[in-house]
């Protein structure tokens, strides 16, 4: 059965079968984790969170949200942006397991779609974070609400993923207006590239 038919401005029709909740021209705010097939078509699922509490409150915790928290004031974007920058930010959490920067991450997350309309990629492997830096800079073009990308274990991927990541991080691939929280428990499994 068609639920909805989509014609494009390039005179393409494209047939739908599943059920359409909505359509829109932009992505709303809220968790997504997309990753590619193995025909190259993106799936993408809106995700939600199955545990939100305050993170432990620490000394390292009240800095990195005081630092996200002025890295997203309306006038920094500009600022960073007229001295020739993208607005990005890369956070490496590490420690031993239990110690909260799951936590914190999705906390972050949870507070910046509620205040800054973000939308927010998990990226739990190689695949995931290819397919989520592709759909960030597509969402670029559209719009500008705030993108954060979540690594949990980042260490499982960071190595074969590190010039992909460096290219997010500093390079080609940069994001307009994002931030990447990323966590570890085996900092040394990092490559230092990364870290630095």
């Amino acid at each position: 059965m068609i639920n909805a038919v989509i014609k494009l401005k390039d005179k393409s029709v494209i047939f739908h079968s599943e059920q359409v909740e909505t359509a829109d021209l932009t992505l709303s705010e809220g968790f997504y984790e997309s990753e590619t097939d193995q025909k190259g078509n993106i799936n993408t699922k809106e995700k939600s969170l199955t545990e939100l509490h305050k993170p432990y409150n620490s000394k390292e915790t009240e800095t990195i949200l005081e630092t996200v928290n002025r890295f997203f004031q309306k006038d920094i974007q500009e600022r960073v942006n007229k001295l020739g920058f993208v607005h990005k930010l890369g956070v490496l959490m590490h420690g031993i397991a239990g110690t909260g920067k799951t936590s914190l991450m999705s906390w972050i997350a949870n507070d910046l779609i509620q205040n800054q309309k973000a939308i927010v990629f998990y990226c739990n492997n190689e695949n995931t974070l290819g397919t989520a830096v592709g759909l960030a800079q597509k969402i670029r073009q559209i719009q500008d609400n705030p993108i954060i990308f979540i690594a949990d274990e980042f260490e499982r991927y960071a190595q074969s993923a590190e010039s992909e990541m460096k290219n997010l991080l500093d390079g080609k691939d940069s994001v307009e207006n994002s931030l990447f929280l990323a966590s570890t428990n085996y900092i040394d499994k990092v490559p230092e590239t990364l870290k630095e």
